[in-house]
């Protein structure tokens, strides 16, 4: 028997927000055994916690009712709240990724780091070919809109500073107040203090394991913008 936990994110009163399932240990439990699970809790996604391989305080193997997931959003906040209680801690890294890591072959070539990210992309300085941005929310509120579109723009900066020439960046938001419009200019105006050209290659929302009601428009949260940089 193995006891979970039902954390609601994005909402500050029980029963409300966004549900995710948190297997506080999921040492011993294979893949299928895990999917099974989620496919039985039937939630948007389902959480395993294992022991970290890197400096992380856990690994979390996230799952979908139909497949395993690299990385999302809302589990991986709901999550870093359960342990950080648990442990007491502020400050929460997670290893995600590990295991698709490991079923593409990647294993060994992946580093989970726990840092300041703004102060990693500023150490980088043009080291990658390819940098993704994914704060926490930014805007929870129509009135922090403003003041979250100028860091939105900072972090695509850093972003950008911290790219190749010919690489690509990904600037993501999960700011219902911030529509793919702004989010777009966002990165525009990072890239120009970068002094380098972004090229929009694709822009997108949630996929279709994400639904939401067509009558809840803010429920299209989840953002993208992929660029291409060029010298200017």
């Amino acid at each position: 028997m193995r006891e979970y936990s039902i954390v609601d994110v994005f909402t500050d009163a029980p029963l409300e927000g966004n549900p995710v399932a948190v297997f506080a240990n999921g040492a011993g439990l294979s893949g299928e055994l895990m999917q099974r699970a989620a496919r039985e809790l039937n939630l948007s996604e389902t959480v395993f916690l294992l022991a970290a391989d890197g400096e992380a305080d856990a690994q979390a193997r996230i799952f979908t009712p139909a497949r395993e997931l690299p990385f999302a959003g809302h589990p991986v906040l709901g999550t870093a709240f359960l342990v950080g209680a648990a442990l007491g801690k502020d400050t929460i890294a997670l290893e995600t990724g590990a295991e698709c890591a490991r079923l593409n072959g990647l294993e060994g070539r992946i580093a989970y780091v726990k840092q300041d990210a703004r102060k990693m992309l500023a150490q980088a300085k043009a080291l990658h070919d390819l940098v993704i941005v994914d704060p926490p929310r930014l805007a929870p509120s129509r009135g922090s809109r403003d003041a979250a579109l100028i860091f939105y723009s900072k972090l695509a900066e850093a972003a950008c500073r911290a790219t190749v020439q010919g690489g690509s960046v990904v600037l993501c938001s999960c700011s219902a107040a911030v529509d793919l419009a702004a989010l777009t200019r966002a990165l525009a105006t990072g890239a120009r203090r970068a002094n380098v050209e972004a090229t929009v290659l694709e822009r997108g929302f949630q996929g279709a394991d994400h639904p939401t009601s067509a009558a809840f428009g803010e429920g299209v949260y989840l953002k993208w913008v992929i660029a291409h940089l060029d010298a200017r």
